[in-house]
C-alpha cells in the first residue's frame, strides 16, 4: 500500500539510560538508518525524511533523505515544518498521562475514590 503524504517524520529521541549488557550506539548512526530511510523514500512511501537524534549527554543530530516535495530538489532539514496528521495524536496523550502521573492536570477517576 503506497501512501500519499508528501513527507514523513521520523522522530527519535535517544536516551543514554541503556539496560545493562545492551548494545554499544553505533560509531555512524546515519549509516544505520540509511536502509530504512532509503526504502521508505524510493518505495514512494514519502517524499522525504527527517530524523533527528537527541542524546542526553551530547549535541543532537539531525539526518535527512529525500525531497520536501517529489520533483523539488530541495532537500528537508532541521529546520523543514512538516504537516503531523494523525501522529500529533500519539504525542498529546502522552503528553496528557504525564500531566496525569505529574499530578498537573486533574483525574477525574482519583477524584472519585
Amino acid at each position: 500500500m503506497r501512501h500519499s503524504a508528501a513527507v514523513a517524520v521520523i522522530s527519535l529521541v535517544v536516551f543514554a539510560c541503556a539496560p545493562v549488557g545492551a548494545e554499544p550506539r553505533p560509531a555512524d548512526p546515519r549509516a544505520s538508518l540509511d536502509p530504512l530511510a532509503k526504502s521508505l523514500v524510493d518505495g514512494e512511501y514519502c517524499s522525504g525524511l527527517v530524523v533527528a537524534l537527541i542524546p542526553p549527554d551530547a549535541p543532537p543530530q539531525i539526518f535527512a533523505w529525500g525531497e520536501t516535495t517529489r520533483g523539488n530538489g530541495k532537500a528537508p532539514d532541521g529546520n523543514t515544518v512538516f504537516e503531523l496528521g494523525s501522529v500529533s495524536k500519539v504525542f498529546t496523550s502522552l503528553l496528557l498521562a504525564e500531566l496525569v502521573i505529574d499530578k498537573q492536570v486533574l483525574d477525574q477517576r482519583a477524584q472519585r475514590k
